[in-house]
């Protein structure tokens, strides 16, 4: 048996029609207004009717033809991957966290909030440690921020409801009970993932998993599954609250972001370990390193320590240092070591390891692909004439470029063009001709336009597309 940790954003697919069985939860918002017998008799209704609001869909493009197997494809045109994901309002100024996964490395990112708005958004911070992103969108009214649990412990059997994005199909929600906490899934130094058996698949990545009081208690990450694809089996994983709520301070704080070190590399401590050292316990953490300068360093611990607990808590493994480390950032911590058969007590205060960056959309933006001419856009042009009026069955009133071939899966396919379909006018302007598509193409890019708005003759009726256009000298 194949065990497989699968993220969960998924294909972009809008179905035309599909029968499902599920509560539509995008509904005015007037429809969702609890009372005291509504939250009493129903309360996870009562719980859907406040917390909705603060939920998004999100949509994203990458040109993901650099890891196209079929280089000859890849080399034809730029190939675009559509993605959806799910993320939770963390400010009422626009601020939302998700998985870093659903956001990584597009050039393009769409937030679908409750109200029916779609709002382009920046990808403000992504971690390269931990699975969170933050992105931000200008929506030029307040919105209604998540609350996020204080509580850095879930118990078990607590009720929660996971509310995402499943599959692209829009905002829905199930629910389940907390399974298990602290899992190490080995994805981060800091693993403490909350497991959960409310069904999550493909799409939920980066929406928030509630307790049944309306707060957040972790943001749905993984899903464990048995092969690839097959989607929920009860057995999906949350990063917890308290570690969003930890960055969310330092990114409202404007300066870096990141975990708290004291600059020790730890390794688990193990039965033959301490057999050798004469440790008389079954559990802790041996200094195998230690950067020079640091609070570690500092305090006076030393290559072969073995770390017994942090602020009178218990170590029993590497992770469980690191956590407690990284949230104790700028707070004095008191050590308890064993060295030589004594226990010593020492005390340091954890630095900024910074995390990732903030303005990474900057980045993203670069990204985007930028077109040259007809072949980078997937398309085979040419010019309408006699023979191509009788090839494709055109009219004689028929003008501009003919739509010859489109590459599979591609923007032009993106777009919606398919053979047979025909150009006749660009940036307004009628194509006559008299010079070739790529020279009027290239223009835009010389005048300064980073978009070409393009009109269209197809058999279900005209209508306006655009392409982005590389600028002159861009890379």
């Amino acid at each position: 048996m194949t065990r497989r940790f699968t993220c969960l954003h998924g294909p972009w697919t809008r179905p035309i029609a599909a029968a499902v069985l599920a509560v539509a939860l995008l509904a005015p918002a007037h429809a969702f207004a609890p009372d005291a017998a509504m939250e009493s008799a129903h309360p996870i209704e009562a719980l859907l009717a406040k917390v909705i609001p603060t939920v998004v869909a999100i949509h994203t493009h990458r040109d993901i033809s650099k890891s196209d197997d079929d280089s000859a494809k890849a080399a034809f045109a730029p190939k675009i991957q559509r993605a959806e994901g799910s993320g939770f309002i963390v400010s009422s100024d626009g601020f939302i966290a998700t998985n870093k996964h659903v956001v990584h490395g597009a050039y393009d990112v769409t937030v679908s909030l409750h109200d029916g708005r779609d709002l382009k958004a920046k990808i403000v911070w992504e971690s390269t440690t931990v699975d969170v992103a933050f992105i931000k969108i200008e929506a030029n009214r307040p919105l209604q921020a998540a609350i996020l649990s204080r509580d850095p412990h879930v118990p078990l059997g607590r009720r929660v409801v996971a509310v995402g994005n499943p599959l692209g199909l829009g905002i829905s929600a199930s629910s389940g009970i907390v399974s298990a906490i602290d899992r190490n899934l080995r994805q981060s130094p800091y693993d403490s993932f909350i497991q959960t058996d409310a069904a999550i698949n493909s799409g939920n990545s980066g929406g928030p998993l509630f307790d049944l009081d309306g707060n957040v208690v972790g943001m749905n990450s993984i899903l464990w599954t048995v092969a690839s694809g097959q989607g929920s089996q009860g057995l999906g994983f949350a990063i917890p609250a308290a570690d969003i709520s930890f960055l969310i301070e330092q990114l409202r704080g404007g300066g870096h972001i990141g975990c708290g070190t004291i600059g020790l590399q730890g390794q688990q401590l193990t039965p033959a370990m301490g057999e050798a050292l004469g440790y008389p316990n079954p559990f802790g953490v041996i200094v195998a390193g230690m950067d020079a300068g640091s609070p570690a360093a500092r305090a006076g611990l030393r290559l072969g320590d073995i770390v017994v607990n942090l602020d009178g808590k218990p170590l029993p493994d590497v992770t469980t240092l690191y956590r407690a480390t990284c949230l104790a950032l700028g707070h004095t911590t008191k050590i308890v070591v064993w060295r030589d058969g004594k226990t010593l007590t020492a005390e340091a205060t954890p630095d900024l390891a910074p995390d990732g960056k903030l303005g990474a959309d900057d980045d993203a933006a670069r990204m985007a692909p930028r077109f040259a001419n007809a072949r980078d856009l997937g398309l085979k042009l040419e010019p309408v004439d006699a023979a191509t009026r009788r090839t494709f069955k055109l009219p004689a009133s028929a003008h501009g470029f003919v739509v010859a071939e489109v590459a599979d899966t591609r923007e032009a396919e993106n777009a919606g063009l398919v053979r047979g379909d025909v150009i006749v006018s660009l940036q307004m302007r009628p194509l006559s001709g008299t010079e070739t598509f790529d020279q009027a193409f290239a223009e835009q890019g010389e005048h300064g336009h980073r978009h070409v708005i393009l009109l269209v003759k197809a058999t279900g009726g005209d209508r306006w597309i655009t392409f982005p256009v590389r600028l002159t000298g861009a890379p």
